[in-house]
């Protein structure tokens, strides 16, 4: 398929939009503020930041199977690699750089040691057990592992026979949540192969495009995944961050919106299909300088709603910077020197 699917854009730009709000409509500083309390209570029956999440996670399964759907498997895979580093290091490496300097300079009381540091611009810091720089990193991780299991299944001519990899992964993670519910101190994993099954879910979806795989097939899978979402909204461990109730719904939400639209042939909005080109800097770039932005708007007596939204544009504009001077030009980079080498 070597046709853009244009509404990939706007459903990034959905999920984007989605997670600044779920992120600034949450942060209060500690204020007294009716919008952070009619948040919090609605996230228990619906989180958008699960919801946004899923969205992500089903866009990543559905674009690497795409990335990956060639034939000369030892140069698709050199070409993976190289496009996938320049694609997310970069603007990521960036984002860390830009935090350091602003709580330093700034002496803020954001403190990260060394270590910390280190195994935070290598993107593998959960297997480590280090703590994320910034919140949103959590999600690299697992996007990550994603890339590394699709590229093997890829070149084992394993990634194709989709069935048995979605099957694997629903049985996994029915058994890590029966595991985590009983034991959820030691939570087995279970909140990652969660969202590895779904981005399976993602390559099924890629799959039924490209008519590899029967509606038949889909379908159940879709049933399969909404099934397990359900048993996790009760059964989950729980993070801390509202009902479970509200993950496992707002989950089912992302791959309802996600089996509506993928077969549009054409962008919703010019609006979406901004905020989704610019996403993934978006991402990270909006939470804790955005929590950092909003603090200092409060210093000057701002008023709280009034900052978020000054932050919420101040991020997509600086977004859209970065978009244009580092995340494009070194993902470009990536694409010419796949090309050489591989």
């Amino acid at each position: 398929m070597k046709n853009r699917v244009y509404i990939l854009d706007d459903l990034r730009g959905i999920a984007i939009i989605c997670v600044i709000i779920y992120h600034y409509s949450l942060y209060s500083n500690n204020i007294s503020d009716t919008v952070v309390e009619f948040s919090k209570n609605f996230r228990d029956l619906f989180n958008l930041g699960s919801f946004a999440v899923s969205l992500f996670f089903l866009i990543s399964g559905f674009v690497i199977a795409l990335s990956l759907n060639k034939d000369e498997k030892i140069k698709t895979v050199k070409e993976f690699i190289i496009k996938r580093f320049f694609r997310l290091y970069p603007t990521y490496w960036l984002s860390i750089i830009a935090i350091l300097l602003v709580t330093y300079l700034f002496n803020l009381k954001y403190k990260f040691t060394l270590k910390e540091i280190f195994f935070n611009f290598t993107m593998f810091q959960d297997m480590f057990h280090i703590k994320n720089i910034d919140g949103v990193y959590w999600t690299l991780a697992i996007e990550i592992k994603f890339y590394i299991l699709s590229a093997i299944f890829y070149m084992l001519n394993f990634l194709k026979k989709i069935r048995y990899i979605f099957a694997i992964f629903f049985f996994l993670a029915l058994f890590t949540l029966f595991l985590s519910y009983f034991d959820g101190k030691r939570g087995f994993y279970n909140l990652t192969i969660s969202y590895l099954f779904l981005m399976y879910l993602g390559t099924a979806f890629f799959y039924n495009y490209q008519k590899v795989l029967s509606k038949k097939e889909l379908y159940t899978m879709i049933v399969l995944t909404i099934f397990y979402f359900i048993l996790y909204a009760f059964l989950g461990q729980d993070r801390g961050e509202g009902e479970l109730f509200g993950y496992g719904i707002s989950t089912i939400f992302a791959i309802i919106l996600f089996f509506i639209t993928i077969n549009f042939k054409s962008n919703i909005s010019s609006i979406t299909t901004f905020f989704g080109e610019i996403s993934y800097s978006l991402y990270l770039f909006h939470q804790l300088l955005g929590y950092i932005f909003i603090d200092y708007l409060l210093s000057l007596n701002i008023s709280l709603n009034i900052s978020k939204l000054t932050a919420f544009f101040s991020a997509t504009l600086l977004a859209y910077i970065i978009n244009t001077l580092i995340e494009k030009p070194t993902n470009r980079f990536g694409h010419q020197l796949a090309k050489k080498i591989a």
